[in-house]
């Protein structure tokens, strides 16, 4: 049935929602949305409404109100058909298949409930990996780009973790912060191709070539006696520095200041010979070209340092130029000391070997800009290679969350399975029981039933000027028709336009228009169905009435929930009527008030009902007088009976006077004479008196008269006390 009414901007409803119950008691004055609320029901509102169906299963909607009439009745009436009254054996096997069916759909719903628990506990599960799964999420927080459009919400990233589970081995070997060093780089927004290290220049220095004069003693020519002394002493050295010297001294020797022999200075020109000369500028020559090379290489090294981008540690480079800068200058060194003393050995160290190990450590620093470059050049892959081992270590940490899952799920749905293959065999099961009821039905179903049943009541209550009859024309139709056979749609009167649109809603209700679906589970609703009928008419509107909330109630004819909406205040309390003790259960029923303020539709839900009328209010006095003597009593049970009978009733009243003998009779032709003025009149010798054994007496008959003619149930519901605060209408 249906679970919930929402209703927004509808006539003058707006924002308002309603969960109604089995049968539901709505009562509204006119103008306040019952017609709208109806309009909903049907399906045929032009505003903003929402029906939640309970289960998800809509079904079949029959509203009486305006609309229904003007759809209904036109020049021709479509037929309504309804079971016929022989071959019990095929009316009993319907019975039964309909209950077959009946209990079908219970067990189906209860199978459904089972696979929705199933889906329950499936989504218990997930929400405990999901906790699991957003701790993890919250370690990993710092790979925002790897773990993009994941990161939601629990349950996306949830969802994201099992998704990759199916794509991502768990893998535990990689540590967190080396990843995030990677992560960094990939997405460091510095990241982009780099100039390669290059150390042509660098290559072209070439080392100069070794000078064997370094390794060789210089010296003067020893053909003089004076040059064979001197290379005896070894002392060429000594004797060059004292040669430069002996221009100053004039004559004497620089370091002891004797005289020299003339010959002397002649004899040691000769030993310092061209050869002397051209070896020790050899020397110099080489000491020059050394420098210029040692030169070159720093600045080629300072220059190619300069090249290398900041990110990249040049402190090895540092350190092996430092080396070879040191080789350098001991070489220069040596050099410089064969050039004082020419006739010394000096051995140079092997600069080359220094000089290589500087390019390899410019080549380890190449090495990783290549690196870098090849990245920028496949950095679309590098960073799918770096989510994938991500979500490995993120699944790796996950594993045992992971298979409580696994195992959770997998049982449920094992479950599910064997429910679902229970319900779709009693799916089957059904759909052939409706197949051979709806064939049974199709051999015994007719319009003519219905045309029967409706004329019967149209002339038991006098409505014998017009008469429902089948269509001769158009099989299957009906038409409303005079005696004589005239058509006499367009000239009925209101109230009897509105009554036998009722007779046709409510034999429409048990029957079909088509010769199948006789019983087929509906929601019946019913919008203010007495407007413009006389009271005897609203007697039978409001027993039908009253039999579909029964039907509803017993869970018959298929009709699975009733609204009963209404602004007559005296139907709306007979209808809601179930008995003088009675009451309906609150979890079936729900009574509803509609009101209007400010053009403003409200839908207020009472447990109670909350209607009241001033014909109740005379009751009230009759209940709460009780026996005790008071004048206005008698007065008070008079008007009951004037109204109820007379008025309302139109029951021949007069047939009870004769019901009852002695006093009692002249007591009950006192107390409905006042209805019918004129007829049985009091005796002359009857007087009234209020003692209260009098009371007593008209209280008795009062109540006799409705027993006898066969209202005891009104008298009762009447005299019930209602612990409820009535609303006055």
């Amino acid at each position: 049935m249906i679970s919930s009414i929402h209703i927004d901007n509808a006539a003058t409803y707006s924002n308002i929602t309603i969960e109604p119950k089995q049968i539901n008691f709505v009562y509204g004055g006119n103008g306040t949305g019952k017609t709208t609320l109806s309009r909903v029901i049907s399906g045929t509102s032009s505003g903003s409404y929402h029906i939640e169906w309970e289960n998800g299963t809509n079904l079949e909607t029959l509203v009486f109100n305006g609309e229904f009439v003007e759809k209904n009745f036109s020049e021709r009436i479509s037929g309504i058909f309804t079971l016929g009254e022989d071959d019990d054996k095929t009316a009993r096997r319907i019975e039964e298949l309909g209950k077959d069916i009946d209990d079908l759909d219970d067990e189906i719903t209860t199978k459904s409930n089972s696979v929705t628990g199933q889906r329950e506990k499936q989504q218990e599960a997930f929400l405990q990996f999901a906790e699991a799964c957003w701790i993890q999420r919250k370690t990993f927080s710092r790979f925002s780009e790897t773990l993009k459009g994941t990161l939601k919400g629990k349950d996306t990233f949830a969802k994201s973790c099992l998704a990759k589970a199916a794509e991502v081995a768990a893998d535990g070997s990689p540590q967190i912060e080396d990843l995030f060093d990677e992560y960094a780089r990939l997405y460091s927004n510095n990241l982009q191709k780099q100039e390669r290290i290059e150390l042509s220049e660098l290559n072209e220095i070439a080392v100069p070539e070794a000078c064997n004069l370094l390794t060789e003693p210089i010296t003067g020519s020893g053909n003089t006696p004076i040059g064979a002394f001197i290379d005896y002493l070894q002392s060429s050295n000594w004797v060059k520095q004292g040669v430069e010297l002996y221009p100053l001294t004039k004559g004497r020797c620089p370091y002891c200041q004797r005289t020299l022999p003339a010959e002397l200075e002649t004899e040691i020109e000769a030993y310092f010979d061209d050869r002397y000369e051209e070896s020790v500028g050899a020397i110099r020559s080489y000491q020059a070209t050394y420098a210029s090379f040692r030169d070159r290489v720093i600045q080629s090294i300072e220059a190619i340092k300069e090249s290398v981008p900041n990110e990249y540690d040049v402190n090895v480079v540092n350190a092996a130029a430092e080396a070879l800068n040191h080789v350098l200058d001991v070489n220069l060194s040596a050099i410089k000391q064969k050039l004082v003393d020419p006739s010394s050995k000096v051995e140079l160290s092997d600069e080359a070997e220094a000089l290589d190990t500087v390019k390899a450590a410019f080549g380890r620093i190449d090495k990783q800009i290549a690196a870098n470059n090849e990245l920028c050049d496949n950095i679309s892959s590098a960073r799918s290679d770096l989510s994938r081992r991500v979500w490995g270590l993120i699944l790796h940490n996950l594993s045992s969350a992971q298979k409580a899952y696994s195992r959770s799920v997998g049982g449920c749905e094992k479950a599910i399975s064997s429910i679902q293959a229970i319900i779709a065999n009693k799916e089957d099961e059904k759909r052939k029981k409706q197949a051979e009821k709806a064939h049974l039905e199709t051999t015994r179903t007719s319009i003519t039933p219905t045309v029967d049943a409706i004329n019967s009541l149209l002339e038991r209550f006098g409505f014998t000027g017009f008469s429902l009859s089948e269509d001769k024309q158009s099989k299957g139709m009906y038409r409303i028709v005079r005696p004589d056979g005239a058509d006499a749609r367009r000239t009925l009167s209101e109230g009897e336009y509105n009554f036998i649109s009722f007779l046709y809603f409510y034999h429409l209700v048990y029957g079909s228009l088509e010769t199948e679906g006789i019983d087929t589970p509906r929601v019946v609703a019913i919008d203010d169905p007495i407007s413009s009928l006389d009271s005897n008419v609203m007697f039978i509107i409001t027993s039908l009435a009253k039999e579909i909330v029964k039907d509803c109630r017993d869970g018959k004819h298929g009709i699975k929930q009733v609204f009963i909406l209404t602004h007559n205040v005296y139907f709306h309390k007979e209808v809601t009527f179930l008995g003088s003790r009675s009451k309906w259960p609150e979890t079936k029923c729900a009574y509803w008030i509609i009101s209007k303020a400010d053009e403003r539709t409200s839908i207020s839900h009472h447990a109670d009902n909350l209607i009241s009328t001033s014909y109740e209010l005379l009751w009230d006095e009759i209940r709460d007088i009780g026996d005790a003597p008071n004048k206005n009593a008698f007065n008070t049970m008079r008007r009951i009976l004037e109204y109820y009978f007379s008025v309302i009733g139109g029951i021949d009243y007069e047939k009870c006077i004769d019901m009852f003998d002695g006093a009692d009779k002249i007591t009950c032709k006192a107390l409905v004479s006042c209805i019918n003025e004129g007829s049985h009149l009091i005796s002359d010798d009857f007087v009234i008196v209020f003692t209260p054994e009098a009371m007593k007496s008209y209280r008795r008959v009062f109540k006799e008269i409705f027993y006898k003619l066969g209202q005891q149930a009104h008298y009762e519901m009447m005299m019930e006390k209602n612990a409820s605060l009535p609303l006055q209408a």
